[in-house]
């Protein structure tokens, strides 16, 4: 007992003068760091010099405070890094160059950049103005810049003009395509600063939601990358298993579901010096291992992950071991050299073999195997063993103190890898940074964001964003939706009539024609489409009789055979309606075009007696010089020249796109490729235009819902802009429609805009003034939108009662109403009235293509299934989404119900919805053969839940590329091409256009000839003056 006291005393007593030497208070904080007290202390090392606290300590860190403090060497070492940005960072544009002094860089890049400058500022390399002066000129470009198809960051970009280029730094317009990888890496720097920086959330949230993310995730949650190439778009998996997850998470920050990726679905340990490696089972021709995709796990989400942790532990633990068995330093990971090829993957395992160094085509570049800096400093920081402290010993002094840290050090050839880059010295930055601050995505969780969450849960939109809301997608009427009543009807036929008067009034006995205005004679083509879908409409509702529809269709179809075309190609731009001459040969206008094909296809469909004429009309137009490079209108003037102009609006294009396709004619659409494409959130509602033609209205929606087939997404873009103009009228008061109108005075013409060149709801002549008081609420676009939507929605209900009295008995229906002056647009027009007629007619049997097209219109229909204690036959459990999609292909054509849905982890291929087990088991007897592996299973199904289908059971905007038009091909046109007639009018035509082009280059030859001659002639006479 008296030993145990003597032994208390004795170690009391040393306590004592431990405190008496060193004072209990620093005794304290030797055990407890505080920030927040300025106090010395001594970290780790020997060689680490003192440093006081209280240079760390202010009100701004401690958002997320630093929780150890740096050492003289940490600092040293983060100035020479620091120095990498200072020397690449262009003030201009707040971009950081990704090699020393190249202005070329990724959006990958500028992320380690982001998290450097974050680092930097932490460590009071630089002040907090200095931050925000550098992170707002970098947000500010990011925001600005242009995009890849105008939705993503694309994957080089100059530095200095923060244009689009290629890998070799040239300017390339369109871009070369988009990385997943970039994007991921940017989400997660953004990440960390909005968790320290909230000041700085506005502009990052505002950034993060420029992007559509439909490009980059799967609806399954996959990740996708897409390369651009003459004219040729590439889509795929662009990263590897270690890289795959780190950006899966990294999308989940801001609300995404990555799932599918996050999952190791292509792992496969290898034994590599007894340690498991993890390697990827993909046939990439660069598939790798190396450090760096498990070193920013490791930063971000620290060493002891529960998801990644083991294979960051093996990524460093191999390398050690390579040291241990061989004697030679190991740090490898992909990075710059500082000779050709200048970059090259050091990599743990490719191709089946350990530490081989490759090129991105797996070519083997031995000689050059090296010890990385960021890789070597990497290890020192997430493991601090005695191996990663050898190695680090070994690099620390790698570097020019004026430039940065080099990227390493060469294994077999003597000396230094003297590149030096951004991701090196971004890197070290980062190391450090983890080092004193903790897991950097996991500093201070972000509970909610207010425009990102705003946007993503309460705007109607294209771009993909995470969210729980169900988007509202108005359906088309179909006969199925609804029974018109008795009195309806009445109205409808009354409406009708007043609409033929016009039709009456204008119509031109010697050609069929009808006036595009009242008692105005000049036209465009498309006055003679919607003669043709008037007339028919009419016979169709029974206001003329068959005796009269024939007489008049026979007409317009002598006059259609006889029209002059502009240069033997296509209808002129303008003819005379009462002689259905040609005006003034100036060219062609597509849109005009196309709404007459339209009307001569359902002729022909409806009235087969027309048909033959009509195919060899068609046959007759060229369309190659129209369709050459997209779609273009030419006009010429007098004196011969000619030019050309694209079709600018992608809405137009579309219809125009549609109307040839009745005839098998292919051309390009921007809206079904989704290619340059732009979109504003009007009330809430995301409405599409032209990247390059900023205006939007619903002019072309209107007819072509009506007219013609559709796919999916393009319902949804109709239904946005109904939505944005009723939202309108909900919020203002304002009642709009949209649409393009004439006028009963000058300009005689106007364009009401949902968006014009960044203004909402602007009106614009064909000069492009803006002449605000002369909005109307049309009432084409009234009829139209009534016959669409008014079954289920009110405002289009609203819309038709507005405009019901606007009509003169007859005359016909006026153009609309002026909102501003509070009066009727008496402008008396074909539009207007053939879309009464048409709308009316559309009630009656619904959208005029798919009306005589039951399985096409079953296959646009949207079929939700909501069922409880069902049977389906359900396949083996399958990995991968693209092999369960594989195998419902197989089964696509069956009637029942077949989709792919999540089973826990895995994909699971369904089929049928059957009330009882007897009858899924006798329908897979019947077809064990083909469903061998399937077996019968007693679920609920709900569609929602689907993930792919063999028909459309659900909308899911989410599937870019993969838009088709419901449709098939005419058959009958197909078959008419193979008659020799046809054959004979290509023939003719395509030699009648060679000689144009002989003739052409005779007379240039002749006009350069005489030219030539009259230059000399006026030489020899000044030679006969000097003489003189």
């Amino acid at each position: 007992m008296k030993n145990i006291l003597s032994i208390i005393i004795a170690i009391l007593l040393i306590i004592l003068i431990i405190l008496g030497l060193f004072g209990f208070n620093k005794l304290y904080n030797l055990a407890s760091i505080k920030l927040s007290t300025p106090q010395v202390i001594t970290l780790c090392c020997d060689k680490n010099k003192t440093k006081k606290i209280e240079e760390f300590s202010d009100e701004e860190s401690q958002i997320c405070p630093l929780k150890s403090i740096p050492t003289e060497e940490e600092l040293k070492m983060a100035k020479i890094s620091w120095k990498y940005i200072e020397n690449n960072f262009i003030k201009k544009t707040g971009l950081m160059s990704a090699a020393d002094k190249y202005p070329s860089a990724s959006v990958w890049d500028w992320a380690n950049g982001v998290y450097a400058i974050f680092a930097a500022k932490k460590f009071k390399l630089i002040t907090q103005e200095k931050y925000e002066e550098m992170m707002n000129r970098f947000l500010t470009t990011m925001q600005d810049m242009k995009l890849f198809n105008n939705e993503l960051p694309n994957k080089t970009y100059n530095t200095i003009s923060a244009k689009m280029t290629d890998y070799g730094n040239k300017p390339t317009p369109d871009g070369i395509g988009w990385s997943a990888a970039d994007l991921a890496r940017l989400l997660a720097s953004l990440n960390v600063i909005e968790q320290c920086e909230p000041s700085l959330a506005p502009q990052i949230e505002k950034l993060t939601l420029r992007y559509r993310y439909c490009r980059i995730l799967s609806v399954d949650g996959d990740l996708y990358g897409g390369s651009y190439k003459n004219g040729e778009l590439k889509i795929g998996h662009e990263t590897l298993t270690g890289y795959e997850e780190y950006l899966a998470r990294s999308f989940e920050l801001w609300g995404h579901d990555a799932g599918e990726a996050r999952r190791y679905k292509f792992l496969k340990e290898e034994l590599v010096y007894g340690v498991k490696v993890p390697t990827d089972t993909r046939k990439f021709y660069s598939n790798f291992v190396g450090s760096e995709s498990y070193w920013y796990t490791g930063f971000d989400y620290g060493v002891d992950d529960n998801e990644s942790g083991k294979y960051i532990k093996n990524i460093y633990k191999v390398q050690e071991e390579r040291y241990n068995h061989t004697g030679q330093f190991t740090a490898v990971t992909e990075d710059h050299i500082d000779r050709p090829p200048y970059f090259l993957y050091n990599t743990i395992f490719t191709n089946g073999e350990a530490f081989k160094i490759i090129n991105h085509d797996a070519q083997d570049y031995n000689d050059f195997k090296s010890v990385s800096t960021k890789a070597a400093i990497g290890m020192k920081y997430l493991f601090d063993t005695p191996y990663a402290n050898k190695i680090f010993n070994y690099v620390k002094n790698n570097y020019d103190a004026k430039k940065g840290y080099y990227a390493g050090i060469y294994e077999t050839m003597a000396g230094q890898n003297k590149a030096l880059t951004l991701n090196t010295n971004s890197i070290i930055l980062e190391s450090l940074l983890f080092s004193k601050i903790g897991n950097l995505q996991e500093l201070k969780k972000i509970k909610s964001r207010g425009t990102y969450d705003y946007y993503r849960n309460n705007v109607n939109n294209f771009k993909c964003l995470p969210t729980k809301e169900k988007m509202i997608v108005l359906e088309p009427y179909t006969p199925n939706n609804k029974e018109q009543n008795s009195s309806e009807i009445a109205e409808d036929l009354k409406d009708a009539t007043i609409a033929w008067k016009y039709f009456e009034n204008n119509y031109n006995e010697k050609t069929g024609i009808v006036n595009a205005s009242n008692s105005y004679k000049v036209i465009k083509v498309d006055a003679i489409g919607k003669t043709i879908m008037a007339t028919i409409s009419a016979r169709k509702l029974n206001i003329i009789s068959e005796d009269i529809f024939i007489e008049r269709i026979n007409k317009i179809m002598e006059t259609i055979k006889g029209l002059k075309l502009y240069n033997d190609e296509l209808p002129n731009r303008y003819y005379d309606a009462s002689t259905g001459e040609a005006i003034n040969s100036k060219g062609w206008d597509l849109y005009s075009i196309a709404h007459m094909i339209t009307g001569l296809y359902y002729l022909q469909r409806d009235y087969p007696k027309y048909k033959n004429d009509i195919f060899t009309i068609i046959t007759k137009y060229d369309f190659s010089r129209a369709l050459k490079d997209g779609m273009k209108n030419y006009s010429s003037n007098d004196k011969g020249d000619e030019w050309s102009k694209s079709v600018a609006d992608p809405a137009k294009e579309y219809y125009i796109h549609n109307a040839l396709k009745l005839f098998n004619i292919y051309s390009y659409s921007h809206f079904v490729d989704e290619r340059n494409l732009d979109y504003r959130a009007i009330y809430g509602y995301e409405i599409p235009f032209g990247f390059y033609y900023g205006v939007a209205n619903g002019e072309s929606y209107l007819w072509s819902m009506m007219e013609h087939p559709y796919y999916l997404k393009y319902k949804h873009y109709s239904s946005n802009i109904y939505f944005a103009l009723k939202e309108r009228y909900m919020r203002t008061n304002k009642i709009s429609t949209s649409t393009e109108e004439h006028l009963d005075k000058a300009p005689y013409w106007i364009q009401n805009t949902i968006y014009h060149n960044k203004r909402d709801w602007s009106d614009f002549d064909k000069s492009d003034n803006n002449l605000p008081k002369l909005k109307l609420v049309s009432t084409k676009a009234s009829f139209i939108y009534n016959a669409l939507y008014g079954y289920i929605d009110d405002y289009a209900r609203f819309l038709k009662d507005y405009t019901k009295k606007f009509y003169k008995d007859d005359y016909g229906w006026f153009g609309g109403y002026y909102s501003d002056s509070k009066r009727v647009n008496k402008s008396l027009n074909i539009l207007t009235n053939s879309a009464v007629l048409e709308s009316i007619y559309y009630k009656k049997v619904g959208n005029l293509y798919y009306n005589q097209k039951d399985k096409l219109a079953d296959k646009i229909a949207i079929h939700h299934i909501d069922l409880s204690n069902r049977f389906s036959l359900e396949s083996k459990k399958i990995e991968l989404f693209y092999y369960s999609t594989e195998l419902l292909n197989k089964f696509k054509d069956i009637d029942d119900v077949i989709r792919v849905e999540r089973k826990d982890e895995d994909f699971v291929v369904r089929i049928g919805d059957f009330q009882t087990k007897e009858e899924a088991i006798s329908y897979l007897s019947k077809h064990k053969k083909e469903m061998k592996d399937f077996k019968v299973v007693n679920i609920d199904i709900d569609s929602s839940k689907f993930l792919f289908s063999n028909r459309y059971y659900k909308y899911d905007y989410r599937f870019p590329y993969k838009n088709r038009v419901i449709d098939e091909e005419n058959l009958e046109f197909k078959k008419f091409l193979e008659t020799p007639k046809a054959k004979k009018i290509i023939e003719d035509r395509e030699l009648k256009k060679e000689e144009k082009k002989r003739l052409k280059e005779e007379a240039k030859i002749k006009k350069e000839q005489e030219k030539l001659k009259e230059k000399e002639s006026k030489n020899k006479k000044e030679e006969f003056k000097k003489k003189d």
